[in-house]
């Protein structure tokens, strides 16, 4: 998800859930940028294919060796 309220706001609010029924998971929204950027450095090229107000689909291809 982009880092924006929504996605900050409805993260906070499905932890503080899951901690209060005692569940152990978290949610985290990583930084999309740093995302591209490892993923970049691993000889990926990320391609944003859509954007939503609170998620966004990435897709990555590696090149063809010549």
């Amino acid at each position: 998800p982009p880092r924006n309220l929504v996605t900050v706001v409805g993260l906070a609010v499905g932890n503080a859930g899951a901690r209060l029924t005692g569940r152990e998971y978290r949610a985290y929204a990583h930084d999309p940028e740093l995302m591209h950027r490892v993923l970049r450095e691993r000889g990926l090229a990320p391609h944003v294919l859509r954007r939503g107000p609170a998620w966004q689909v990435l897709a990555a291809t590696r090149g063809l060796a010549a």
